[in-house]
């Protein structure tokens, strides 16, 4: 996922804040659950546990809306991420 890569990139060299919008702008226009999952966690680590709970959310509905398998080791990371925040 090059927008991951990306994100972190922003976040080493700019902060977190930065990412996060970043994040706020990407997850609008790609429907991954990964991208979702590491945006709540910039969300979270930004000290925005609302929306990182929200995109938490719309990842696990991307998951059960898709007609492929998804990997559930990321299920399980959304989940636990989901009773951290």
């Amino acid at each position: 996922q090059p927008y991951i890569y990306f994100a972190a990139l922003l976040e080493r060299r700019d902060g977190a804040a930065t990412a996060a919008v970043f994040y706020e702008k990407i997850i609008e226009v790609i429907d991954n659950p990964a991208l979702y999952y590491f945006a709540a966690e910039c969300f979270y680590q930004n000290g925005d546990n609302e929306q990182a709970q929200v995109v938490l959310h719309r990842a696990l509905a991307c998951i059960r809306q898709s007609s492929d398998s998804s990997d559930p080791r990321l299920e399980e990371l959304i989940r636990e991420s989901m009773h951290k925040i």
